[in-house]
């Protein structure tokens, strides 16, 4: 794995190959595919990747599908953290506060369309936790900072927000797994009792 991936690392490579999705926006949708359940293998994920981008015509060098498997590993491994040390990946302190916002809502509004192609239906059964959570995730996908309010007021506003984020999408990731796991008990539990069927 690339031990040095990051936005500016990630921003970079997406701008060579002529993304208009910025790296919030594609870990974001990623998200939403590992919350909703949906492992993929690497050349799944690179074929998903491209085709959100709009990119399914190009081939992909050896580096940048690397720097694209790196943050699928990445990504799953946080989310699998039990020391929550998941955050997700937006630019530095070294970019303005307008910017970092603005990626933020593109990280909230990758993370729900993820979540849509993961199978996940707004028809769906979620506990009141998640469904609080992905009406907040979706309020702050429109997030934006006025310039003109105070500058301190306004990064700690902008902490507030990511920290918030990181423990609505644990929380949407941990619920929705446990979810799954109690699903597919049920299925294999079901196929179980029909193989049993005396004829």
């Amino acid at each position: 794995m690339q031990n040095n991936l990051d936005f500016f690392v990630l921003n970079e490579m997406l701008l060579n190959i002529g993304s208009v999705n910025s790296p919030a926006e594609l870990q974001g949708m990623l998200c939403g595919l590992l919350c909703g359940g949906k492992a993929l293998s690497e050349e799944e994920w690179r074929s998903v990747a491209l085709d959100f981008m709009d990119l399914a015509h190009i081939t992909l060098n050896e580096e940048q599908q690397s720097n694209l498997i790196a943050l699928y590993e990445l990504t799953a491994r946080l989310l699998e953290d039990v020391n929550f040390s998941f955050m997700p990946m937006l630019p530095g302190d070294e970019s303005t506060i307008t910017r970092r916002t603005q990626e933020l809502g593109y990280w909230c509004q990758g993370l729900l369309h993820g979540l849509g192609v993961s199978g996940l239906s707004g028809e769906a059964s979620l506990s009141p936790e998640v469904a609080d959570a992905l009406r907040d995730l979706a309020q702050i996908s429109l997030v934006s900072v006025d310039e003109d309010d105070d500058l301190e007021e306004n990064e700690a506003y902008w902490l507030e927000l990511v920290e918030y984020v990181k423990v609505a999408v644990l929380t949407v990731y941990t619920e929705l797994s446990e979810s799954n796991s109690n699903q597919n008990d049920s299925n294999d539990n079901s196929a179980n009792d029909k193989n049993n069927v005396v004829h």
